[in-house]
């Protein structure tokens, strides 16, 4: 993953990248530094690779912190900066919050991992009562968009307009509509107009993995994927804990990371295809992990 993400960064800095414009850096444009957003040669998407190198920073980092090795500094620096580099807000920020949990608040962030899924689970609707409130009592959320576009590049439209017409059966609430199913359910008819210019503007996802779920798999789905997931958290602190060694928490950070971005665009389903085998790698590592500790 280091290897991959370094062999990108140095084409990039050899003048090698996808010629498709994406936008000037938002980010960046907040310290005065006008670039394009960089879309890496070997990337497929740039919220794929994005992820990848939120990743690879998190997972550098900690071993950094713990071993003070100079190549794992070295990995989480060209990784952030790669990251930066794309633009990309939400595994910027969601980075950011991750390491804050494991670093700032390791106690409380550890106890309350049921919370933070149902957090999770219930994100949207939270979230779009608090911009709301945001929006007209306090302050233009607008000001923070990226050009032509609202403050979530048109998440929150599409979440709007789904809550909008999402009107399923008692079979479909319970196992979803199957695969792509905004597409199925006719809702993403309602927000192609958005993605006019895409090759397939009707399947374009609902950018949140719950609602996601909740249209493929239903909500039986849901509750399975969570609890499996919420299984391998647990079950890494109970490690954590019995043998007090902190390497246990790279998985509860990665997964609650995978998670985070899932909220607005790294949704969990059969088009992000590398999102599956990271949690497949994690779900693997957790339950043939031997019941002694021999963690390097």
């Amino acid at each position: 993953m280091n290897t991959y993400i370094l062999l990108n960064f140095l084409l990039y800095v050899f003048g090698f990248e996808k010629a498709r414009y994406a936008g000037q850096n938002s980010i960046l444009g907040l310290f005065n530094i006008s670039v394009d957003r960089v879309f890496f040669i070997f990337s497929p998407s740039m919220a794929y690779f994005a992820m990848i190198c939120g990743i690879s920073c998190l997972v550098s980092l900690f071993f950094w912190l713990e071993r003070r090795r100079p190549i794992d500094f070295f990995f989480a620096a060209i990784s952030f900066t790669a990251l930066v580099l794309t633009d990309s807000r939400g595994p910027i920020f969601g980075l950011l919050i991750i390491l804050f949990f494991i670093f700032g608040i390791r106690r409380l962030w550890v106890r309350n991992q049921l919370l933070i899924f149902l957090f999770f689970i219930f994100s949207v609707s939270l979230f779009l009562s608090v911009m709301f409130f945001l929006d007209t009592y306090v302050f233009d959320l607008e000001q923070f968009s990226r050009e032509n576009t609202t403050l979530l590049s048109w998440r929150d439209v599409i979440w709007e307009i789904f809550f909008e017409h999402y009107d399923p059966s008692v079979t479909e609430l319970l196992f979803g509509y199957g695969n792509v199913g905004q597409f199925i359910s006719g809702i993403s008819y309602e927000y192609e107009y958005l993605f006019s210019n895409w090759p397939n503007p009707t399947q374009i996802s609902l950018h949140n993995n719950t609602l996601q779920m909740l249209v493929d798999i239903g909500v039986i789905g849901i509750l399975s994927f969570f609890s499996v997931l919420y299984y391998v958290v647990r079950f890494s602190i109970r490690q954590y804990r019995k043998f007090n060694n902190k390497i246990y928490l790279l998985i509860p950070g990665v997964v609650n990371y995978i998670l985070l971005l899932g909220f607005s665009d790294i949704i969990v389903n059969i088009s992000n295809i590398g999102v599956y085998f990271v949690i497949m790698f994690i779900i693997i590592n957790t339950l043939y992990r031997p019941k002694t500790d021999n963690t390097p």
